[in-house]
């Protein structure tokens, strides 16, 4: 009779208790399930003479916080194996892995049982045994530790960088490690290429796309610097404009393929010309050019590499076959002496290098201020 009390599943279970009961005639445990799912009981039948007795004890709660633990375990399991991060979990006394999900074994490229057991640093994926002993002992101090780009070693030997986390946490007051470990290759490479790409771009925005030499923005900048760094110091520095004489006749009578050619091996020549650190030279654009000194003690000295740019240009050019001589005229402003700021600068030697056309071409020419006089 007691048995329609019996959970229809469990009745099978409890009849077979009650004959091993008569069989065995000692205790017999089991645990059932009453009727409507209200109660979960762990029951124990004994038999005294022909009398049998059943005591059970109500443990829905407990056998509902089992369930509900299953469900979590078998939630986290589920996360666990499917997640896109690497994922160890380390033996906080020792550092050895007792587990690993999927993703970090093959990103790794060895199997689960390759690992288990086993330190990092002693299957030969870190490439910094010393770095890894001394993370693993600070963490065992800060109970937390970052790498935001850390190179780790496949089993091929390919490397792989990687972004690692590892914290400390208790299970039943037993403390483990867990490692989140996700790879940044690709997307470090993608940032390498972003990062060329920009400096690309910089380049073209700041450099003359013929000759590759800094353009008048670049420029600019460098000449603001300059006079700050003239009038912190106390200091002189030059500029000079030049350009190269009957340039157009090159253009008309032998074409512009081969003026652009002329006009990159002037740019070449100007450049291995300024032997001292920090002087450089700009296309305006055409066939205009400014070379900056931003230290100079005496105008003599700004004349002096003039003339060596001068003499430079005008050794002789062989271009697709074609003898080519050309010259330069070169005006020079100095700072402070011939203006304060860029645009007075830049008008004086402009208007230097004019002067020297004037003379005849292919002649140094420092500014004066009668020429601005002149020039109005």
């Amino acid at each position: 009779r007691f048995g329609s009390f019996i959970a229809q599943n469990d009745l099978p279970a409890f009849n077979a208790m009650i004959d091993k009961l008569y069989k065995t005639r000692s205790l017999v445990y089991s645990e059932i399930t009453l009727r409507n799912n209200c109660y979960h009981c762990d029951a124990i039948i004994s038999l005294n003479r022909d009398e049998c007795h059943l005591t059970l004890t109500d443990i829905s709660e407990t056998r509902h916080a089992i369930d509900e633990l299953k469900k979590t375990e078998a939630h986290y399991k589920c996360l666990f194996d499917a997640s896109q991060e690497g994922i160890l979990i380390l033996d906080y006394n020792s550092g050895k892995i007792v587990d690993a999900n999927p993703f970090i074994t093959q990103l790794l490229g060895f199997t689960l049982d390759e690992i288990l057991g086993k330190k990092l640093w002693e299957i030969g994926v870190v490439l910094d045994k010393q770095l890894a002993l001394k993370a693993y002992l600070e963490l065992q101090t800060k109970n937390y530790i970052c790498y935001s780009d850390l190179p780790l070693q496949h089993k091929s030997g390919k490397i792989i960088e990687v972004e690692f986390h590892s914290y400390v946490y208790n299970v039943d007051d037993e403390k483990m490690v867990q490692c989140n470990v996700r790879d940044i290759t690709l997307h470090k490479q993608l940032w390498e290429m972003e990062k060329e790409q920009k400096l690309i771009i910089e380049q073209l925005a700041m450099h003359d796309p013929l000759t590759g030499l800094p353009n008048r923005r670049l420029l600019s900048e460098r000449i603001l610097l300059t006079i700050a760094q003239c009038r912190r110091n106390k200091t002189m520095a030059a500029l000079m404009i030049f350009d190269l004489d009957n340039f157009k006749i090159v253009n008309d009578t032998l074409g512009h393929a081969i003026g652009d050619i002329l006009l990159q091996q002037v740019a070449k020549r100007s450049v291995e010309t300024l032997q001292r650190k920090g002087d450089s030279i700009t296309r305006l654009g055409g066939d205009e050019f400014v070379v900056l000194l931003p230290q100079i003690d005496t105008t003599s000295n700004a004349v002096a590499i003039a003339e060596k740019i001068r003499n430079k240009i005008k050794e002789p050019y062989t271009i697709d076959g074609h003898a080519i001589d050309i010259s330069c005229s070169i005006g020079i402003a100095v700072f402070p002496d011939h203006g304060d700021n860029e645009m007075t600068i830049m008008k004086h030697a402009d208007l230097a290098m004019y002067s020297a056309k004037n003379q005849g071409r292919d002649k140094v020419i420092v500014f004066e201020t009668r020429e601005s006089s002149d020039m109005q």
